[in-house]
């Protein structure tokens, strides 16, 4: 399959399947957590995903429903998120917002200049404030 055709079927499985996350450590609130997730009942759906875009695989049986299927999930992290979300965005139709908050949100991590360096403050709200926008995204609700 040609590169640019896998790229507009990931593109279609997040805009249908695919969830967006930043998560704020409690215990330091100055660390995070991004995500890029999919979650499908067709573990040959996950393991495309892992065979050409890396991540990670978890699997998942409910504890309060035992008749469900199985239900696996893939998820992209930290360094994968910003290529693979540069590279699927022209792609997108629903979640192009989200991937552009995730594009800013991970490029902010190219001006860190590693652990044991605070955190420039400007920068942290930065942060917080795009976790924010995401999170206002992703709200079932409306308000």
């Amino acid at each position: 399959m040609d590169d640019k055709i896998k790229l507009a079927y990931l593109a279609g499985i997040i805009d249908g399947e695919g969830s967006f996350c930043i998560g704020q450590d409690s215990r330091h609130k100055k660390s995070f957590n991004p995500r890029l997730q999919i979650s499908n009942t067709d573990q040959n759906l996950i393991n495309w995903l892992s065979t050409n875009f890396k991540g990670l695989i978890y699997s998942y049986t409910s504890l309060k429903n035992p008749h469900w299927k199985k239900r696996f999930q893939w998820i992209a992290q930290k360094k994968e998120i910003l290529d693979i979300c540069i590279k699927i965005y022209p792609y997108l139709v629903i979640k192009k917002e989200h991937a552009q908050i995730m594009i800013e949100f991970r490029q902010t991590y190219n001006q860190w200049r590693g652990r044991g360096n605070p955190v420039d403050e400007t920068l942290h709200l930065k942060r917080i404030d795009l976790m924010l926008s995401l999170k206002k995204l992703n709200q079932r609700h409306i308000k």
